[in-house]
């Protein structure tokens, strides 16, 4: 009896772990670092590129960092899936997403972004076709953003996590177009 509860307690500490990881990124590191600091070896790897196969929320995942100047910019977790039901799909990421809120709190932003609604009642079939991309991104010491959507028939899952500086780059700092841009 104790061996079952022993690898449940392993497996949910596994899980906040992997979580918690979203938000603590070194930023400052280069490739030589993450080479380090990871468990495996590259299965990608160029100048701008280093790719890990390894696993998160118990689904096989490909983990892409991406440099610039060989400084860390971002990092993509991109969810490899083969499902048998296109709604699998919609469950896995909705799965993901209720453990990514549990861990960092209510999104800042959640949507789903419509292209064409002739599908609206069947949101799998309007997925795959592309016509539905589903967003949910959460600040705070980085922008992590969650998304699914469709290209060319092949569905695409995928985490993405840029430093908080990356917003304050893209977005006016204006406190006409957000009074508490300074406070973000």
């Amino acid at each position: 009896m104790k061996k079952p509860i022993f690898l449940l307690v392993i497996i949910i500490f596994t899980l906040s772990l992997s979580v918690s990881a979203f938000d603590n990124i070194n930023w400052d590191s280069n490739r030589n670092d993450i080479i380090k600091s990871e468990a495996s070896e590259p299965m990608l790897e160029d100048t701008e590129f280093l790719g890990f196969a390894t696993t998160l929320f118990n689904k096989t995942i490909e983990k892409i960092y991406i440099f610039k100047e060989d400084k860390l910019v971002s990092v993509f977790y991109i969810i490899s899936e083969d499902r048998k039901e296109l709604e699998d799909y919609l469950t896995s990421y909705q799965e993901i997403n209720a453990l990514l809120t549990k861990d960092l709190g209510k999104p800042f932003y959640n949507d789903e972004d419509w292209e064409d609604e002739r599908y609206k009642e069947s949101p799998e079939l309007a997925l795959i076709l592309g016509d539905v991309r589903y967003n949910t991104t959460w600040i705070k010491n980085n922008v992590i953003t969650h998304t699914i959507y469709a290209k060319d028939l092949s569905i695409n899952h995928i985490i993405f996590v840029n430093p908080l500086d990356s917003l304050r780059e893209t977005q006016p700092s204006s406190t006409e177009n957000h009074p508490d841009f300074d406070e973000i």
